[in-house]
């Protein structure tokens, strides 16, 4: 949500999430110094080789985005919108077959997306082409996500694990890859009106489509 090239942040009040950390951004001296534990501090002079630190204009950039309640700001409208949305799509039958994620009550949602989940059951045309003639409409930003997806996906995991184990343990998420697509969520004085146009685009598609 702050853009900062490609820079990170990470807020942690774990002192071993803090240290590993430091051991990917940074070695020698500010790990030395910051390193409290026997079990990473002998790490601490090489780290672990990677330098995976924000660079000083992008700590900048991010810093300026933490000013002035800029954020907290962008964080609330992303928020509002994600609601108006939610509440439109879940609620009215011209969207019937559509639902957005649930979000647990105890979390707060940062909404890099709003997930729609799909039921082909109400629907004639498969996810992809559904999700096409959105694009087709000018809603170009909906998509169906393909390098974001379930662990057990990545070459890097599989590698690791047993495959009939994967399965089961990743059932419901690969559901739920499979049946979802996203949108953006807006922000900023012109939000109410992109989100509006979005849910014209999203009923006219759906009443092509619906069964």
């Amino acid at each position: 949500l702050i853009t900062a090239g490609e820079g990170g942040i990470l807020s942690t009040k774990h002192q071993s999430i803090f240290e590993r950390a430091l051991l990917i951004g940074h070695f020698n001296k500010r790990a030395i110094q910051q390193i409290e534990t026997d079990e990473n501090l002998k790490y601490a002079p090489t780290g672990c080789g990677l330098k995976l630190r924000m660079n000083v204009l992008g700590a900048a950039l991010a810093n300026e985005q933490l000013k002035n309640n800029y954020f907290q700001n962008l964080l609330k409208e992303k928020q509002e919108i994600a609601a108006y949305v939610a509440d439109n799509i879940d609620n009215k039958r011209e969207f019937q077959g559509l639902e957005t994620a649930s979000i647990p009550t105890n979390s707060t949602a940062s909404y890099y997306a709003l997930p729609i989940c799909w039921n082909q059951e109400c629907f004639k045309c498969d996810l992809k082409q559904f999700v096409r003639t959105l694009n087709e409409y000018g809603v170009l930003h909906a998509d169906m996500p393909g390098s974001t997806c379930p662990l057990d996906q990545y070459e890097v995991f599989k590698r690791f694990i047993d495959d009939d184990l994967v399965r089961e343990q990743f059932r419901n998420a690969n559901k739920f890859h499979q049946n979802m697509f996203k949108i953006d969520v807006w922000y900023g004085e012109r939000r109410k009106e992109y989100a509006d146009c979005f849910l014209e685009a999203l009923e006219d598609v759906c009443t092509l489509y619906k069964r």
